[in-house]
């Protein structure tokens, strides 16, 4: 009986401990998310209209990969070019 209620103890141990480990993620995917938005619209103004967007794309991916040194080049890549997009949008919206 003791042996099985060590048993559910540690599986509800466990099962909390998954669901703080997924929280945190959460967590910081939404920064990472914010992070990017933020830099790519700061190079958009801090960069002269001449500059090309991979000029622009490769010092948006320079500074978050120091920032975020573990997270994978193609997930940054991948929300730059959401955040790029999704500015363009508004652009043409006449936002």
């Amino acid at each position: 009986m003791e042996i099985a209620a060590m048993i559910l103890q540690y599986a509800i141990l466990g099962a909390v401990g998954g669901i703080c480990l997924a929280a945190w993620k959460l967590v910081q995917q939404y920064n990472l998310v914010k992070w990017v938005n933020w830099t790519v619209k700061a190079i958009e103004m801090a960069v002269p209209q001449v500059k090309r967007g991979m000029y622009k794309k490769e010092k948006v991916l320079e500074f978050l990969r120091a920032k975020f040194p573990k997270v994978d080049i193609a997930e940054l890549d991948m929300l730059v070019e959401k955040a790029v997009f999704e500015i363009n949008s508004g652009k043409k919206n006449g936002s």
